[in-house]
C-alpha cells in the first residue's frame, strides 16, 4: 500500500468534517504505525487555528503534544490558542493551570490570565482572571506590586466586593506601597457601611501612625 497517500487522504477527510475528532482515532492509528505524531500534531494545530474542533479535539491535541512528543510547552500553547477563540469561556483554564503547575511555567500561565482578562467582555470573567493573575504573582513570582495592579483593575469592576478589597489591601501592604494603601483605605472607608467604619478607621490609623508625617491625622481617626 501507500501509507503516505492514505495519510494524506484521511487528512482531507478530516478537513471536511464538522468535528474532526469524530474520525481522529483512525488517523492516529496510521500515525502510530509510522511514528508520524509530529505530522498529526501539526495538522491538528492547523485545524485549531482555523477555528475547528471542540474541547475533546483540543484536549487530544494537547495530550499528543505532551505524551507522544514530550513537549509540554507546545501542549500549553494549544490550550492558549483554544482559549483565545473565546476569552469569556473558562473551559481551558483548568487543564492549562494543571499543566503549568506541572511544568512550573508560571509566566506562561500569567500570560494566559492577563490575555483572558483583556479579551473578555464578561465582568465576572475579567475579575476572576485578574484575581488569578494576582494570586500567581503573589504566590509563585514574588511580584506584589504587579499583583496590586491586577487587583486594582478587578476592584474597579466590583467596588463593593469586600473580599477583593481585603486582597488589594494585603497586596499593597506586601508591596510596601504605603501611599496607595492609605488611598485604598480612605476610598474603602468612604463607601463602607456605618458598622464597618470603626474597624477600617483603626486599620487606617495604624498605617498612618507608622509615619510621623501622618501621625497627627492618624490620631484624629
Amino acid at each position: 500500500g501507500d501509507p503516505d497517500g492514505a495519510f494524506g487522504t484521511f487528512k482531507e477527510l478530516l478537513q471536511r468534517l464538522d468535528d474532526p475528532y469524530e474520525r481522529a482515532e483512525e488517523l492516529e492509528a496510521m500515525a502510530a504505525a509510522a511514528e508520524r505524531w509530529d505530522d498529526v500534531a501539526q495538522f491538528y494545530e492547523e485545524l485549531l487555528v482555523g477555528g475547528r474542533g471542540g474541547p475533546d479535539f483540543v484536549n487530544r491535541l494537547a495530550e499528543i503534544c505532551q505524551n507522544q512528543l514530550s513537549d509540554i510547552q507546545r501542549a500549553m500553547r494549544i490550550f492558549e490558542l483554544a482559549a483565545a477563540r473565546d476569552p469569556n469561556d473558562e473551559t481551558y483554564d483548568a487543564p492549562l493551570v494543571a499543566m503549568a503547575g506541572q511544568a512550573e511555567a508560571w509566566e506562561t500561565l500569567l500570560g494566559h490570565h492577563r490575555s483572558m482578562a483583556v479579551g473578555a467582555t464578561d465582568p465576572e470573567r475579567i475579575i476572576a482572571q485578574r484575581r488569578a493573575a494576582a494570586e500567581l504573582l503573589l504566590t509563585h513570582l514574588d511580584r506584589p506590586e504587579e499583583a496590586s495592579r491586577e487587583l486594582e483593575a478587578a476592584a474597579d469592576l466590583a467596588p463593593e466586593d469586600q473580599e477583593l478589597a481585603e486582597a488589594l489591601a494585603a497586596a499593597l501592604e506586601a508591596a510596601g506601597e504605603r501611599k496607595g494603601l492609605i488611598a485604598h483605605y480612605q476610598a474603602w472607608l468612604a463607601r463602607a457601611s456605618e458598622d464597618a467604619r470603626p474597624a477600617l478607621r483603626c486599620r487606617l490609623a495604624r498605617i498612618m501612625l507608622t509615619d510621623v508625617v501622618d501621625a497627627a491625622e492618624g490620631i484624629r481617626l
